[in-house]
């Protein structure tokens, strides 16, 4: 397919092959543009974790335990509804979940991805029904 389209070239009149030569060039010319676009806009989606960092407040230090017992990470009052197998009787858990990280970067990558993590909690907890957690029924 290239071989002829190299035979046409050089056997065409000079304003054909100027005409191919501009359409060639227009789509390189779009191909180039299209690459920057993509690597610009997933640049902007996902910026260096420096900048990100900036944009957090940061507690101060007598908040965070020391190096032995680690960085505590905690969410508060997470609820979640659990309903029976049979889906007739519907209960609320509320609680808090208290993390312990091993180093402050581990620490900052928790409250950078809060929204993934509190998403995980609740795709774990869809996994349970009330019933698993009712002891054994007295007949």
């Amino acid at each position: 397919m290239l071989r002829d389209f190299f035979d046409w070239f050089r056997s065409t009149t000079p304003e054909k092959k100027k005409f191919a030569t501009l359409w060639i060039l227009f789509g390189v010319l779009v191909t180039v543009m299209g690459v920057f676009g993509v690597k610009y806009i997933l640049h902007a989606q996902h910026p260096p974790v420096a900048q990100e960092s900036e944009n957090i407040q940061h507690e101060p230090e007598e908040a965070h335990a020391s190096k032995s017992t680690g960085f505590p990470y905690e969410i508060n009052q997470v609820s979640m509804a659990m309903m029976n197998r049979k889906g007739t009787k519907t209960a609320y858990a509320q609680f808090s979940l208290v993390i312990t990280c091993p180093n402050e970067e581990s620490h900052k990558s928790m409250v950078l991805n809060r929204a993934k993590l509190l998403d995980t909690i609740f795709n774990v907890g869809s996994d349970f029904y009330l019933d698993d957690f009712e002891g054994p029924k007295n007949r």
